[in-house]
């Protein structure tokens, strides 16, 4: 006889740095939006979307290092559009 198998139920933490990283979001967004307007409407969301992977690969990494203070919208997102222009993505083989 088979016992039955109990489904483990975990719950996902978020890490205290998320709300953080929320709140620079929309001045990400924007960011990338006006960088990438001469781009098609499909381009755009795909470029846009890689520069919020790649401000929070980013800040993530910052937050590891211990240098959340040095973590600007601005800069991220800057950071972002110019690893974007430059083909490099994130998770990229």
């Amino acid at each position: 006889m088979l016992a039955p198998v109990k489904k483990l139920v975990r719950k996902q933490a978020v890490p205290a740095w998320h709300n953080l990283f929320l709140a620079m979001l929309p001045t990400i967004v924007t960011h990338a939006r006006l960088a990438f307007r001469h781009l098609r409407p499909e381009a755009r969301e795909d470029a846009i979307a890689e520069c919020v992977a790649n401000a929070l690969v980013a800040f993530a990494r910052l937050v590891q290092l211990g240098k959340v203070d040095l973590a600007y919208p601005t800069v991220l997102a800057r950071y972002a559009v110019a690893q974007v222009n430059d083909g490099r993505k994130v998770g990229a083989v």
